[in-house]
């Protein structure tokens, strides 16, 4: 129904044949408060909404058209249609608690997927020798399911604006970080926690590679997006921060239990089941703080781009470091040549 010297709402926004065809039939609904207070109210959060609407709408009765409703929320991601109607804003949680089921169902396959992968997938001969390609592949499509899910790129922390507030802290903490493995490397009461029989096999063109192409695409850009972008967010739809980033760095934790093994069989350092145990459960704890960190991190700054920089510095001094280190034993080991006859 219009109102008399109106045009009709669906004419101003789409054609009464487009209508037709997706609703199939005008209805009428009425409304308890004004028509323009119930369509402005409903169509606040969505900004495409409000374009298709061409401004605030002009109805001065009590009287809506259920099909300008239709179209309207067909602009919607279907799992925020309920959240509209409840005066919930996207991407939030109402009260701490789980806003909707299918947010709740992906958070959860998150925690599941990520916590297994790592330690099974990551475990197969072609994913070792395919690394960087494998892991590109499941950052997009981590990446994909996130934006199916109604995650924004704002949730996940890859906002525009948001990138200088998070290089800021990012690369002062970076900066730290690598400065600590540059003096630990340089100390000689530091160095032997730096021997890694993981990186002594390493020529210096087989570290470049891991600094320049494994570390930053392979580790750092699928871990943080997966962790810090995808289930940070994901979890801090259905629940309160502090918690979200308890779950996000306790799975990130038990994503690292297969590396702490092989790492601890690599140096001789699992030889017993109870040491090894207790080491497990402590780089397990020890990269779960990391977690927390970096997920602090991300939350503090709005940006994804803090964690992937502080991360990044990590991994990469951290592998520089213990190359330096080892290349320096092997210079010491090496026999000094005899002297040449007089």
């Amino acid at each position: 129904m219009t109102l008399a010297g109106q045009q009709s709402l669906c004419q101003r926004t789409v054609g009464d044949d487009d209508v037709i065809v997706r609703l199939g039939e005008r209805q009428q609904v009425v409304l308890d408060q004004t028509g323009d207070q119930a369509v402005a109210g409903l169509v606040a959060p969505y900004p495409a909404a409000q374009r298709l609407l061409g401004g605030a709408p002009a109805l001065n009765g009590a009287v809506a058209e259920a099909h300008l409703l239709g179209a309207t929320l067909s602009q919607v991601p279907l799992c925020w249609q309920h959240r509209s109607m409840a005066g919930v804003q996207p991407g939030k949680a109402e009260g701490g608690r789980c806003g909707s089921r299918c947010d709740g169902a992906f958070a959860i396959a998150c925690c599941a997927v990520l916590a297994a992968y790592n330690n099974i997938v990551a475990a197969k001969r072609w994913h070792r020798r395919w690394y960087p390609l494998v892991n590109i592949s499941a950052t997009a499509a981590v990446l994909a399911a996130a934006g199916a899910s109604g995650l924004t790129a704002s949730d996940i922390g890859l906002q525009r604006d948001r990138l200088r507030p998070g290089l800021r802290p990012g690369s002062r903490l970076a900066g730290a970080a690598a400065a600590g493995f540059l003096l630990a490397a340089v100390l000689p009461a530091t160095r032997p926690a730096l021997r890694d029989e993981r990186i002594k096999a390493l020529s210096g063109r087989e570290i470049a590679y891991q600094v320049s192409v494994r570390i930053p695409v392979g580790t750092v850009l699928w871990e943080e997006s997966a962790f810090r972008g995808v289930l940070q967010a994901a979890l801090r739809r259905v629940l309160p921060g502090p918690w979200a980033i308890t779950v996000t760095s306790g799975v990130f934790g038990i994503w690292h239990i297969r590396p702490t093994v092989e790492a601890l069989v690599v140096n001789q350092l699992a030889c017993e089941r109870g040491t090894a145990a207790t080491r497990v459960t402590a780089g397990v704890a020890a990269t779960a703080a990391g977690g927390a960190l970096l997920s602090s991190l991300r939350a503090r700054s709005g940006s994804l781009a803090a964690p992937v920089l502080l991360h990044l510095a990590i991994n990469c001094a951290g592998a520089l470091a213990a190359w330096s280190v080892a290349t320096l034993d092997r210079r010491r080991a090496a026999p000094s040549a005899p002297p040449d006859p007089a």
